[in-house]
Order: C-alpha cells, then sequence, then structure tokens
C-alpha cells in the first residue's frame, strides 16, 4: 500500500482533498439554502443575515477558486471558454517567457558575477580550509576519491592511453629540429666544454665498466688459430689506450681532438637544421627509439607505477 510518498499515495491524498474541498462546498451551500428559507419567516433573528452573507462569500470563493485552478490547466466543464486552458495551449510560450526571464535577470554575466563577488566563496572556502580538521577531511577524501578510482579504471586501458599520448605525442614532433634547438642550449654560454667533458666522462665509464664483456667479444672475432693470451695482450693494449686517450683528451682544454669534437658538435646543429639527410637520420633514430620494446615497457609502467604510490 503507498504510504503517500510515491505516485499512489499522492493521488490518494490528492482525491481526499478534493473530496473534503466538495464536502465543504456543498456544506456552505446547504447552509446558504437554509438562512435563504428562514429569512423569510416573518421572526428572523439578526444573526442569521450575518451567517447568509458568510455562506454567500464562501460560496463565491469556492466557485471562483475553482474556475480559476481549473482554468489554468484544462476548460472547466469542458467549454471552451475563452482564457481557459491557459498553461496546455500556451505552454511553449510560458517557458520560452519564464527561460528569458531567468537568462535576463538571474544568470546573465553581470549579475552573475556581482553575486559570485558578493558571496566571496574563494575567501569562505579559505577560511573553512584553515581550520586543521578541515584540511584533513579533504585530504583523506581526496585521496579515497583516487583510490577509488584507481580501482575501478582499466590498467590496460589507461596504459594504452598514456603510451598513445606520450609515444604518438612525440612520433608527431620533428627530430632534428628539436635535437638541434636542444644541442643548442646545451653548447649556448661556453657550456660546450662542460658537454665534451660530460660526454668523454660517460664513454670512459662504459668502458672501465664492461671491460669483461668487450674482452669477451674481442675474443670472439678474433680468429681461432690466434692463441689467447695474444687476444688478451692485444685487447689490453687497446682498451688501456682508448682510456689512456679520452682521459687525455678530457683533461686538455686545447687538445686538437677535443677542439674538432667541439667543432663537430656547433656543425651538427647546423646540420641537424639544414641537411635533409641528417633529418632523416634523426626521424630514423627516432623511431626506432619509439619502437624499442623497452619504451612501450616504460610507458606502461607508469601508470602501474603512479598507481602503486
Amino acid at each position: 500500500m503507498p504510504d503517500g510518498s510515491g505516485n499512489g499515495g499522492g493521488r490518494d491524498h490528492l482525491a481526499s482533498m478534493k473530496r473534503r474541498a466538495t464536502g465543504l462546498l456543498l456544506g456552505v451551500t446547504v447552509l446558504f439554502v437554509i438562512t435563504v428559507l428562514v429569512a423569510r419567516t416573518d421572526a428572523t433573528p439578526g444573526w442569521v443575515g450575518y451567517v447568509q452573507a458568510f455562506a454567500e462569500a464562501a460560496m463565491v470563493g469556492a466557485l471562483a477558486d475553482w474556475f480559476a485552478v481549473t482554468a489554468l490547466f484544462r476548460h472547466p466543464l469542458g467549454l471552451a471558454i475563452p482564457h481557459t486552458a491557459i498553461i496546455a495551449e500556451r505552454k511553449d510560450q510560458i517557458g520560452a517567457s519564464l527561460g528569458t526571464f531567468v537568462q535576463t535577470n538571474f544568470v546573465d554575466a553581470d549579475t552573475m558575477g556581482e553575486r559570485v563577488l558578493a558571496a566571496r566563496p574563494a575567501q569562505r572556502f579559505g577560511v573553512w580550509l584553515a581550520a586543521p580538521d578541515h584540511r584533513e577531511r579533504v585530504v583523506a577524501e581526496f585521496c579515497r576519491a583516487l583510490v577509488g578510482v584507481s580501482d575501478v579504471v582499466d590498467d590496460d586501458e589507461v596504459s594504452s592511453f598514456i603510451e598513445q599520448a606520450v609515444v604518438g605525442r612525440l612520433a608527431r614532433l620533428e627530430a632534428a629540429p628539436m635535437a638541434a634547438r636542444a644541442l643548442e642550449v646545451a653548447l649556448a654560454d661556453g657550456r660546450d666544454a662542460q658537454v665534451i667533458d660530460a660526454g668523454l666522462g660517460a664513454v670512459i665509464r662504459v668502458l672501465t665498466a664492461n671491460r669483461d664483456g668487450l674482452r669477451v667479444s674481442f675474443a670472439r672475432q678474433s680468429p681461432w688459430w690466434v692463441p689467447g693470451q695474444v687476444d688478451d695482450r692485444v685487447f689490453d693494449r687497446i682498451h688501456s689506450g682508448a682510456v689512456a686517450l679520452l682521459t687525455e683528451i678530457r683533461g686538455d682544454p686545447d687538445h686538437q681532438l677535443r677542439v674538432a669534437l667541439g667543432m663537430q658538435l656547433h656543425g651538427l646543429v647546423t646540420s641537424l637544421r639544414t641537411d635533409p639527410g641528417v633529418a632523416a637520420t634523426a626521424e630514423r633514430l627516432k623511431a626506432e627509439v619509439l619502437d624499442h620494446p623497452s619504451v612501450r615497457t616504460w610507458t606502461s609502467s607508469l601508470w602501474l607505477d603512479t598507481k602503486a604510490g
């Protein structure tokens, strides 16, 4: 059985109100008829006139209210009386007028701006947020929402989206101009010496850290009939000579090879901007890097690392 909160309860309540209103109308009508009949007798008390006026006013008011409310939605008694069924016949016009009124008087830019400024929402929020317990509540709710979102979304879809966003954006960028600008900034203001030192130091560290692996690769390329001791001596001479030469170049600012290397770096900036062959090589290298499995693994791990954090 509906409890009055649903549609069934609302209809029952409306029907009850209608019956009550109709009963009151009939009651004052009967009262009016009685007062009229009593007023025709010779001995009519004075208070009968007041009761008759009350009953008459009640009937007129009830009929006027019924007609007014009914006329808003439909024709009273089914009669097409002018200016009735107003809402049914003019709902589009009423809606447009109401929308124009609201837009003009409530939601225009100037009015909304004045009301927002008068309300000072940012200041009020700042004052509210100044309380330590409020800050803790906001942070806790925000973190809880982030965790909830991360648990709901599909990891594969997010990782794929990040990969397309990162790799796709890099793939659309021209490698040569970007590399030229980066190299130009790195070499500006006499920093070319620092770039060369950093590059030589990195090569020296790679040669030193991977000495054993380089030795194995050297022996694999050596003819089978060359004794291992000879391979070791030749490799030691080549490896130590390369490290010594790089160390010498790194420590001598006026070294001929160091000067030539600096000129090559500055020339590379120009070539990246003007030489189509160099630009094509840069694009090919960029494509190879972006297609490398390690890049795919890195982009996929971005979301998982962020989620774990």
